[in-house]
């Protein structure tokens, strides 16, 4: 009598590794360099974040699969493609495609919500698969080695943790893990549970969404509500957000930048009016105001030297 096994083969993990791996070899090549800048990873689909609130969505998901650091590169597509066969063995080619697209997109949100910056790299789909065979009844290994290899995964993005933290480069994707982690446990635990299951994947995409719409203790999402505004001509509408996003976050360079030039645009409308109207004494203080902002206004300098 013959017994047939039916096993489930590795699609989508591999897919996703030979497209991580391609991605990275493309940029290196196109940098010269194996720190991958962000020029270039803008070209290869990972937006910033204005963009991405602009309406370019999809680099909530482009990004994850895309690295800009040789060591963290190494260790997560060793890391995905080890775990993530496991995983889709166990569960079958579509959930495997769910959860890696579903974590990149939740941890990307995320980060981009919590920190301004929607980062790269696979870390954040990492440890939600780390959160999952955690938890998961499906996955049993009976070999200490295998139980272990996950925490050496931990324990290598700890070190580079600590060595960015020592360089004083805090780039750390803290709120891309804690998510990752939390989506990977709630996916293990209600997995058996239809009902539940589909409640909490639909919560979690909701909250992923309106945070792209709706984020306003971001100062990126700040920033880039006053440049819509400046483009519809809302200038007050924009000063509201601009001081808005420094609020949150004083060093916000674009928000600084606009600011200023909003109030040069004004002081400029005021001082020829002024100067229109042959109030020389009103129009030379506001070109003085003007130069203090911007010391190299060319149209303010030659105004204020036309003046009796």
């Amino acid at each position: 009598m013959n017994s047939t096994t039916t096993k489930t083969k590795v699609i989508w993990t591999y897919i996703i590794g030979a497209f991580v791996l391609l991605a990275y070899i493309g940029m290196s090549y196109q940098s010269s360099t194996l720190e991958i800048p962000d020029s270039i990873l803008v070209k290869y689909g990972a937006p910033y974040a204005k963009d991405i609130y602009d309406g370019q969505f999809w680099g909530v998901i482009a990004n994850s699969f895309l690295q800009n650091n040789f060591t963290l590169f190494i260790c997560n597509i060793l890391f995905f493609v080890f775990i993530g066969r496991i995983v889709e063995k166990k569960n079958g080619t579509w959930f495997l495609l769910f959860f890696g697209l579903g974590s990149s997109i939740i941890t990307s949100c995320a980060e981009l919500a919590f920190s301004g910056d929607p980062g790269v790299g696979l870390t954040g789909v990492n440890f939600g698969l780390l959160g999952y065979i955690l938890l998961s009844k499906k996955i049993v290994w009976k070999n200490p080695w295998l139980r272990a290899s996950p925490w050496f995964f931990v324990g290598v993005v700890l070190f580079l943790c600590a060595e960015q933290i020592i360089q004083n480069d805090y780039k750390i994707a803290v709120f891309s893990i804690l998510s990752g982690l939390v989506f990977g446990i709630v996916v293990a635990l209600t997995q058996g549970i239809k009902w539940i299951f589909y409640f909490t994947q639909a919560l979690f995409f909701s909250v992923s969404f309106v945070s792209l719409l709706f984020n306003p203790y971001s100062s990126e999402w700040h920033t880039f509500k006053g440049y819509r505004h400046i483009k519809e001509g809302k200038i007050k509408e924009a000063k509201i957000h601009y001081k808005k996003a420094l609020k949150i976050s004083p060093d916000n360079v674009a928000a600084q930048y606009n600011l200023k030039l909003i109030r040069i645009e004004s002081l400029i409308n005021k001082a020829y009016e002024l100067h229109l109207n042959k109030d020389y004494t009103s129009a030379r203080n506001v070109y003085i105001q003007i130069l203090k902002i911007d010391e190299t206004n060319k149209w303010a300098k030659e105004n204020l030297a036309e003046l009796p």
